[in-house]
């Protein structure tokens, strides 16, 4: 099942119906490793031994900061942060067992400390005009040199944050899920690919994949180059 089906469906509220599934994401830190899932995010030696976990829900990505593979002359760079990114996680029920939907955990997006046992330090819910949901963070990537981080989001934008997680600009890129974006090494361009889009009713399983690699310039915002 697609990522952006998947959201749309309510394929990972906790409930009836729910399935899990495994780990997403895997963030190579000094001397240890962090690994991303829609249950948990957890700190492992590179043994494989957990020595952390963050029971946040819905997480579906991550990035470092900073970005290691960003520029060779930071892989000495000691990393304490990372940012993790996904959905809200839905539950059905409150406190006094009802039947309504409430949120689990209402922030798509979340910066931990990992030297303090993957500590919770900022959280940012993603601001979206129809107040939709289902509206979701499936890639992130750390501009080094800028401080910021960048995330593809399930609505196609791409969203710029700064190193407080608040939102400093929104771009609009593929016309559904974003896939994947990388920043480059002086941080001026993000490329991203994505998914195109599917008809409502369309027969096929699948939203169509976007055959571009869109790059934008931060200089330009909302201006793509290619």
């Amino acid at each position: 099942m697609d990522l952006a089906t998947a959201m749309l469906g309510g394929a990972f509220e906790v409930g009836k119906n729910t399935f899990h599934m495994g780990i997403n994401n895997l963030l190579p830190l000094s001397g240890h490793v962090a690994s991303v899932s829609p249950i948990a995010v957890r700190l492992h030696a590179h043994g494989g031994l957990q020595l952390a976990d963050q029971a946040l829900e819905g997480m579906l990505c991550g990035t470092v900061h900073p970005d290691l593979a960003a520029d060779h002359q930071t892989r000495d760079v000691v990393v304490s942060h990372i940012t993790v990114g996904g959905i809200l996680q839905q539950q059905y029920g409150t406190h006094a067992n009802c039947d309504e939907r409430y949120f689990q955990n209402p922030y798509q997006l979340h910066c931990l400390d990992i030297w303090r046992g993957l500590h919770v330090v900022s959280s940012r819910k993603l601001r979206d005009s129809k107040n939709d949901p289902s509206l979701g963070i499936t890639a992130l990537a750390t501009s080094h040199t800028r401080g910021s981080v960048v995330a593809g989001c399930s609505d196609g934008k791409i969203r710029l944050f700064d190193g407080s997680l608040r939102e400093i600009a929104n771009i609009r890129g593929h016309t559904s899920c974003v896939n994947d974006v990388t920043v480059s090494n002086d941080g001026m361009l993000i490329a991203s690919t994505g998914c195109g889009y599917r008809p409502a009713g369309s027969a096929f399983l699948y939203t169509f994949p976007d055959p571009n690699v869109l790059i934008f310039d931060i200089r330009f915002l909302g201006m793509c180059i290619g």
